[in-house]
């Protein structure tokens, strides 16, 4: 019989894993791809030394990693595979590259903000998204962007966040550069 994730990542990371904390932790580096600890610390609420430590036992566990893509900026959490499931998402492991990490970042920034003035449960990433689309086999959050030239068929858009407000959904998009009138 397989162990459960959860037994096997308190064991080797000599530490007592299992907490709602750790899981939360991991559930929030899952959600939004990938994220710096100061991120982390925002969304969390819980000081350096504390994020740093519970981030170091997780990484231990191999339930997160922490990613050096570029020297300019901060290392980098990122959920692996056994942290998704840890963490009960129903996801894919998220691509990250030196080319999206300012996007990605930028994301988790704009999620944090607008968890402040909406209610964190109330913002739901792109791979929320994404993920609950598979679950429901139905489209949430895509925008028609019209008829793909090539091949004829519908095109969609996901956009980067969507708020749930009481006025309905609110779709966010993080744009770093400048785009064409048609886009």
């Amino acid at each position: 019989m397989r162990e459960s994730i959860d037994s096997g990542a308190a064991r080797r990371s000599g530490s007592a894993l299992g907490r709602d904390r750790d899981r939360d932790l991991v559930r929030l580096v899952g959600r939004h791809g990938v994220m710096t600890v100061e991120q982390a610390m925002r969304a969390t609420g819980v000081g350096r030394t504390a994020t740093y430590r519970r981030a170091a036992a997780l990484i231990e566990a191999g339930l997160l990693e922490r990613l050096g893509l570029l020297r300019s900026e901060p290392s980098l959490l990122h959920a692996t595979r056994d942290g998704l499931r840890y963490a009960k998402l129903a996801m894919p492991v998220a691509a990250i590259s030196p080319g999206t990490v300012d996007h990605w970042l930028r994301c988790v920034t704009a999620a944090l903000d607008l968890g402040e003035r909406y209610g964190h449960n109330r913002v739901f990433t792109e791979r929320d998204i994404l993920s609950k689309e598979v679950l429901e086999g139905r489209p949430l959050g895509k925008i028609p962007l019209g008829e793909s030239r090539a091949y004829g068929n519908q095109r969609f858009h996901r956009p980067d966040l969507i708020v749930s407000s009481e006025q309905g959904l609110i779709a966010i998009e993080v744009e770093l550069t400048p785009k064409a009138p048609e886009r």
